[in-house]
Formats: C-alpha cells, sequence, structure tokens
C-alpha cells in the first residue's frame, strides 16, 4: 500500500540466516528502524489491515477485520482499518509529492532536478488545490522552462 500510495520502497536491511524476524526480533536494529520507529511503522500498519481467512473446509475466502485496535502512525495520524489508512496515506503531503514525481516521470523522463524546486513546488499547489493528476501534469508542462 505505502508503494503504492506514496511511492515509499523499502529494501530488508538483512537476509542473513538465523535472524530473528520475530515482533521480538523487529523490535531491535537494524529492523526496527522500519518496523517500529519511522513515520510508517510497519508493524503498527500491519495490525489495522483487514486479513484473510481462509478455511481448509471451504471453498470460500473470507477476510476478517483488523485484530490490532486503531494505532497512531503517519505522523500522529490514528488510523483503524484499511480504509482509514488509504484515506491519510491519500491526504498526505507524501501523496501528493508522489503525484507530482509521477508527472515529472512522465513528462521528462526522470525524477525531477534540485534546480527545478520552484516548478515542483507550483506543481504540488496545482494538485494541492485541484486533486487531479491533470493538474499537477499541466503545472509542469505549462511552465515556460519546460522543454528547453
Amino acid at each position: 500500500m505505502l508503494q503504492n500510495t506514496i511511492g515509499l520502497k523499502l529494501v530488508a536491511v538483512t537476509n542473513e540466516p538465523n535472524v530473528d524476524v520475530s515482533a521480538k526480533g523487529r523490535a531491535n536494529q537494524p529492523c526496527a528502524g522500519c518496523h517500529k520507529d519511522p513515520w510508517y511503522a510497519l508493524d503498527k500498519l500491519a495490525t489495522v489491515l483487514t486479513r484473510r481467512d481462509d478455511d481448509a473446509n471451504s471453498d470460500e475466502i473470507e477476510f476478517k477485520a483488523p485484530e490490532g485496535g486503531p494505532q497512531t502512525v503517519l505522523g500522529g495520524i490514528t488510523v483503524k482499518d484499511d480504509k482509514e489508512l488509504v484515506t491519510a496515506l491519500v491526504n498526505s503531503d507524501a501523496f501528493k509529492f508522489r503525484q507530482c514525481r509521477l508527472a515529472f516521470n512522465y513528462l521528462y523522463g526522470r525524477d525531477e532536478n534540485l534546480c527545478e524546486g520552484p516548478i515542483f513546488d507550483t506543481c504540488m499547489q496545482a494538485y494541492g488545490a485541484q486533486g487531479t493528476i491533470e493538474s499537477a501534469l499541466g503545472a509542469v508542462a505549462q511552465n515556460k522552462a519546460f522543454c528547453e
């Protein structure tokens, strides 16, 4: 969800044998750096997600409600289920940033450069005001520096 909404890409820090990947092990560094500590604390987010429940005696697939209760994540936002998590992600500045980065990648074939910060800021404002990818694309494409 994090990758598809805000573009967050995480890579496992370690894949060494005999690493404790239990909840207790993930509470220690370096694992806690992604699972417990940051604003996107993966273990906290996982507790609010719906779980697939396969009944071995049935052909039906069911989903169970989250078991962990509400969690405070994403810089102080409390979410209790998948819907609230996705809503919080889509309402975040990280989502707007991702949309403008997608606009740059679409139009230029690359991420924005540091010197294009003012154009990127215009994109963020346009997307924030109108909430459409078209507004983000327009903010970049209509800038006089586009295709110079």
